[in-house]
């Protein structure tokens, strides 16, 4: 199942097209646009898509960091604390690499870094010391 700001950004972004194909329609019907090639429409088109893009991208990254803030006394850095709070919640090592929006070999040298800090050597066992550390509250459960 993809992540829901996936579908999210899919559907802002075919609106956003759909409203500047009609605005362009509009125009060239109204004789403000000249009859120019389809390639020049599509750049015309284009550029704001990346923009909203990018933008929007940018503010759902945002919004996903500031659901998961990093307790003060954490010895891991934030990216290792959300890879960590994931792996928590019972995801493999894919869906946290997708969730994060990161390659799968990020995250398992996210995991390498974190097993290091904490002294363990099996995710399980990471779990448990950061939750006996205080770092993971119950919400981040596996299950």
């Amino acid at each position: 199942m993809q992540d829901r700001s996936f579908w999210l950004t899919v559907v802002v972004v075919g609106v956003v097209a759909a409203l500047l194909m009609s605005v362009t329609k509009w125009a060239q019907y109204s004789y403000l646009l000249r009859d120019w090639s389809v390639e020049f429409y599509l750049l015309i088109s284009g550029a704001p898509l990346l923009l909203a893009g990018l933008l929007f991208g940018r503010w759902l990254g945002r919004s996903r960091r500031e659901r998961q803030p990093k307790p003060a006394n954490s010895p891991l850095s934030q990216r290792e604390f959300e890879v960590l709070a994931e792996v928590a919640r019972g995801h493999s090592n894919q869906e946290v690499a997708d969730q994060l929006h990161v390659s799968l070999n990020t995250v398992k040298t996210h995991l390498q870094s974190i097993y290091g800090k904490l002294d363990v050597k099996r995710r399980t066992q990471a779990i448990e010391k950061a939750r006996h550390l205080g770092l993971l509250k119950q919400d981040h459960s596996i299950g």
